[in-house]
């Protein structure tokens, strides 16, 4: 197989991979605005302080965020798994 030959398939197998990388990125910020605006209409029915319902609406944006991020970055090629090790880690409470 010659250098061009070579090329050529990794460029194309790339980008295919790239192009779904991507639409897991659009399809994940579309998700991200729409579940924002559903819980939004959600916690307007309660009586609770505005500055709470942008931190609840805020948390679950970021949440889909760091879900789709990881998506992205397990379909770029990048290994995903030591980052989920790394963030539930990061989460665990600490024993005093």
């Amino acid at each position: 197989m010659h250098s061009t030959e070579l090329a050529a398939k990794v460029a194309a197998d790339y980008s295919v991979r790239l192009l779904a990388a991507a639409a897991i990125a659009i399809v994940g910020l579309l998700a991200m605005r729409w579940v924002g605006a559903f819980v939004a209409r959600g916690l307007d029915r309660r009586t609770l302080d505005l500055p709470v319902r942008h931190l609840i609406v805020g948390a679950v944006r970021a949440a889909i965020f760091t879900l789709t991020l990881i998506a992205v970055l397990d379909k770029v090629g990048v290994q995903v798994a030591p980052l989920v090790a790394g963030l539930g880690t990061a989460s665990a409470p600490r024993a005093s």
